[in-house]
């Protein structure tokens, strides 16, 4: 079983500036030592880590706690993508760093919703898709699936998956539109979509359960099928709406109940071997 969606900060190493203006719980440091012994004990075998900074430092610092320890499969990093060519010098380094599997930025901390529109971001992840590195989106506003239509439909060679399955509640509270939009994005089979931090995504983040999740899952299936899906726990963003467990059990009670045991197989293990390119 693989994690796809892992975030670590140590804000003695690296800056990040969301975390500047954050308080309560994610304000704290969190390191790999923290998750690592949580997710033997769920049976997680390998997990992804996540860019949590528009940074080459953040990158740097992900390599090197992924080449320390095994079970971290891969990582997801950032690239200056508003300059085409800083990014093609980039990526030819990190095309000799296997532990670097996939690219993300934060869009949604950009006042633009269509930041991705830029000309020059377009021709970065043109690049991408050139050197087989697929992209990540985190989306929770209309401007923002527009954006992803757009590309999935000009770079069709180019790999996206949609974090969080697009935030349904965070993304309805902005359109009212999610399971139109995200059911849309689906028809695009260059696109992707994980389950994960959506135990975050209900109103209620200390009284939830796994119903409250459950349509989102359901529509995911329905939209993606299994081999289109993957899973990722998000810690630690994930512990606003409570433990590692709590929400790693609530998304597996729902794909116990939808799916055969050889589909959840499919969205734990073989979808993110598939989309990353053998990560195992």
């Amino acid at each position: 079983m693989i994690d796809c969606h892992l975030h670590i900060w140590d804000q003695e190493k690296v800056e990040y500036e969301w975390l500047k203006k954050t308080k309560g719980i994610l304000s704290e440091n969190y390191v790999f030592e923290n998750i690592s012994p949580i997710l033997a004990q769920q049976k997680v075998e390998k997990c992804i880590l996540v860019q949590a900074a528009n940074t080459i430092e953040e990158t740097q610092y992900m390599l090197e706690v992924a080449k320390a320890n095994p079970q971290i499969a891969g990582i997801v990093a950032w690239l200056p993508l508003t300059n085409s060519v800083y990014t093609a010098k980039i990526i030819e380094k990190y095309k000799l760093e296997s532990k670097i599997i996939a690219i993300r930025h934060l869009i949604h901390d950009e006042a633009d919703e269509k930041w991705l529109m830029q000309a020059e971001v377009l021709k970065s992840l043109e690049i991408l898709a050139q050197n087989n590195f697929p992209f990540e989106i985190v989306a929770n506003k209309k401007g923002h699936y527009e954006c992803v239509k757009h590309i999935a439909q000009n770079i069709p060679t180019l790999k996206l998956v949609l974090d969080h399955l697009m935030n349904p509640y965070y993304y309805g509270q902005n359109t009212g539109t999610w399971e139109s939009d995200f059911r849309d994005l689906a028809q695009f089979p260059n696109i992707y979509a994980k389950i994960s931090g959506l135990g975050i995504n209900v109103p209620d983040l200390e009284n939830w359960s796994a119903e409250n999740i459950k349509p989102y899952i359901k529509t995911a299936i329905e939209a993606f099928g299994i081999k289109r899906l993957c899973w990722g726990g998000d810690w630690p963003v994930a512990l606003l709406a409570g433990d590692y467990k709590r929400n790693f059990d609530a998304v597996f009670f729902v794909l116990n109940d939808l799916l055969s045991s050889d589909d959840i197989n499919q969205i734990t293990n073989l979808t993110p071997n598939e989309f990353y390119g053998k990560v195992l």
